[in-house]
């Protein structure tokens, strides 16, 4: 009889603990999928955080100048000036440019500027250097941070870059900076070998103009006028 009773506590407790048993095992699988959760719902305004980092990078726009710049450009498919220069490309408009950079000065988004003056082609004239350096320093005045990149730098280049708050060089770059001249090609030898002899009336020492056809070399008086010039 107590054989009878003590089996039948333990079936009962075994019945008891059965449930039980299960009970655990669900929370312990359960768990880890809670906290899973729980961590996903803690990263999404950790997420959102960074996205608005991103959001608030600042912004570059890179402006690339190469070839030589006209204020008024042909409208043809092929410029028959650049061809003759050496170049294949037509002339950039320069007053399109100086557009540009107003706009980018305008804008609230835009806070680095980078000139890319890497191009060996660039050429401009001192009247349209003189003005695109007013145009960056619009820039500037409107709080963007301004950057010129050179590689093989002339005196073109580097007048464009002067303008700006940072220059940047490659390592193996090289700065070319020729002085400011004055050439004059005279015919009067030529002129001579062909029996051909120009005829003026000169009223005085500094008017050079008819210099070329009259002597092989340029005169004292005009010389000192070209070099108070320069």
């Amino acid at each position: 009889m107590n054989m009878k009773a003590a089996a039948s506590r333990a079936n009962r407790f075994l019945a008891a603990l059965v449930p039980m048993t299960g009970l655990l095992l669900a929370v312990r699988v359960q768990g880890p999928a809670v906290l899973a959760a729980d961590a996903g719902k803690g990263a999404k305004p950790q997420a959102t955080a960074q996205s608005k980092t991103e959001a608030k990078k600042p912004a570059v726009r890179i402006v690339v100048l190469k070839g030589a710049y006209a204020d008024y450009p042909s409208t043809r498919d092929t410029d028959p000036i650049s061809l003759l220069l050496g170049g294949l490309d037509k002339p950039g408009s320069f007053f399109d440019l100086c557009d540009k950079l107003d706009q980018l000065a305008g804008d609230d988004e835009v806070q680095h500027v980078l000139f890319d003056l890497s191009s060996p082609t660039l050429h401009m004239n001192l009247a349209q250097l003189s003005e695109l350096d007013r145009h960056i320093a619009r820039l500037r005045e409107a709080g963007k941070r301004t950057f010129a990149w050179l590689e093989t730098a002339d005196t073109c280049h580097y007048a464009i870059a002067s303008g700006c708050d940072t220059i940047l060089m490659t390592d193996l770059g090289a700065l070319d900076l020729p002085s400011l001249s004055i050439r004059t090609l005279h015919f009067h030898d030529a002129m001579e070998l062909l029996g051909a002899k120009a005829s003026f009336v000169r009223t005085g020492d500094f008017k050079g103009a008819v210099e070329p056809f009259t002597l092989s070399e340029m005169s004292d008086q005009l010389r000192t006028h070209y070099k108070e010039m320069l």
